[in-house]
């Protein structure tokens, strides 16, 4: 007589599972690290690429257009401007005097190992806001007239920040001032300073 075991109920089984986000410590070491910059027109930028640990792989910065800059201490593009700030087994830093408006835009650095690896930095270039200059003025207004001064300034990025002054108060309008009470020979003096976010105007 065939014997029959009694059925069990089978529990489910529950398997630890650990996960943890990884620092900078438990990444790839011979992952380049870099960092976005900003700088204004005419200025000087310093790029920097690094890496945990050296496996005596080269490092390389290429510009926005994937020219090589440089590769280690070796210049590949000859541009005056650009010149070797630090070179090591782990570093490779650059400086890029009288940044220009064309200069700005997304900058690689590579390891060459197998397989190569690469971060990029994005450089933000601001542009200096010009002298303002008023217009609106060029003929001589009659007593009890209106003249309409308008004040323009170019070049700046982000856009600069105009500011109408009488004297020294301060007015309201940003847009074209519309002076309406003109009085005979009195002479009246509006000022237009520009400032942009970051960046010194005149």
């Amino acid at each position: 007589m065939a014997l029959v075991a009694p059925l069990t109920r089978q529990e489910p089984v529950s398997v630890p599972v650990s996960s943890s986000l990884a620092g900078p410590s438990d990444e790839d070491p011979l992952q380049p690290v870099t960092s976005d910059e900003t700088v204004s027109v005419g200025g000087t930028v310093t790029l920097t690429c690094h890496v945990a640990a050296s496996d005596n792989s080269s490092l390389q910065w290429s510009n926005t257009a994937q020219q090589t800059l440089y590769f280690g201490e070796k210049r590949a593009l000859r541009d005056n401007r650009i010149q070797l700030h630090r070179s090591t087994s782990t570093e490779l830093s650059i400086m890029i005097g009288d940044v220009q408006m064309s200069d700005e835009g997304e900058y690689t650095c590579s390891i060459f190992t197998m397989p190569v690896r690469t971060a990029r930095a994005t450089v933000t270039v601001l542009g200096v806001p010009g002298k303002p200059q008023i217009s609106g003025f060029e003929n001589a207004v009659q007593e009890g007239g209106k003249v309409t001064l308008t004040c323009t300034s170019t070049g700046s990025k982000p856009p600069a920040s105009l500011i109408w002054y009488r004297g020294d108060q301060e007015l309201e309008e940003t847009r074209p001032h519309t002076f309406r009470e003109a009085e005979y020979n009195r002479s009246l003096s509006f000022r237009c300073p520009s400032g942009s976010a970051g960046v010194a105007g005149g």
